[in-house]
This record gives C-alpha cells, structure tokens and sequence, in this order.
C-alpha cells in the first residue's frame, strides 16, 4: 500500500469522437517514502490518451469533454440537415418535371440513397452527443 496523493481528472478530446472521455489518474509520490521535497506526479497516461487535458474536478472535465463533442458534431449535422432537404426539392422538381425521362426515376433513386446515407450520418452525430463520457 502506498502513500495516495489526491487524483486528477483527464479530459480526452479527440477528433475521433468515439475516443473523447473523461477518466481520472492518482497522485503517486516520487522519491523516498517521507521525502516533501520531491513534488508528487501523476501515474502514467497511456500513449492513445496524448491529447488530453489536466483538470482538478471531474465536473470541469466533464464540461470540457461535453463542450468538444457539440462543437464537433454541430456544423455536420447542419450540413447534412441542409444537403437532405436540398436533395428532397430535387427529387420533388424532377418527380413534378421530368417523369417522361427515364434517367430521372434512376436519378430519384439514387438520390433516396444518398438522403438514407445522410440520414445514417446524421444519427451517428447525434449518438456521439448523447454518448457517455465517463470511464472509471
């Protein structure tokens, strides 16, 4: 049994939003059992956890991680939002405007597809909002 110094609190934010989270490190002394001199450091981080950062409260680390995740996610779930809608006045102009073309039903088809695909992005997003960033 050692000597605790107190924890910290790491905030991971990485541009893999599947990766951020928040996780807390002891204090471990260094230098000989009794020795005030020699600052205590923290326990080693593992290398998938080099962008982090240092907080002396969970709930600042929190905020931090939960801070990250809806700056990330905000601009592409805008994006797609826009690009579905955008893609469904398309299919609307050619299902009202160009039904005696044969390409068009190819066309409206192909662009069902893409607005499931941005639909399946879209959800990912808001599943990385809602995750849970705590690990113990």
């Amino acid at each position: 049994m050692g000597i605790f110094h107190g924890s910290k609190f790491i905030a991971v934010t990485s541009s893999n939003l599947a990766e951020c989270h928040v996780a807390q490190i002891d204090k471990i002394p260094t230098g000989e059992l009794g020795s005030f001199a020699i600052e205590p450091t923290y326990l080693p981080v593992p290398d998938a956890l080099k962008d982090y950062l240092l907080f002396d409260t969970e709930k600042e680390a929190k905020t931090t991680v939960k801070k990250h995740l809806l700056n990330s996610t905000e601009q592409p779930i805008i994006e797609r939002m826009v690009a579905i809608e955008m893609t469904k006045f398309e299919i609307e102009w050619l299902k009202n405007f160009d039904l005696k073309n044969v390409q068009s039903k190819q066309i409206i088809e192909n662009k069902k597809q893409s607005i499931s695909i941005m639909q399946k992005e879209v959800a990912t997003f808001r599943k990385a909002r809602r995750m849970s960033i705590l690990t113990n």
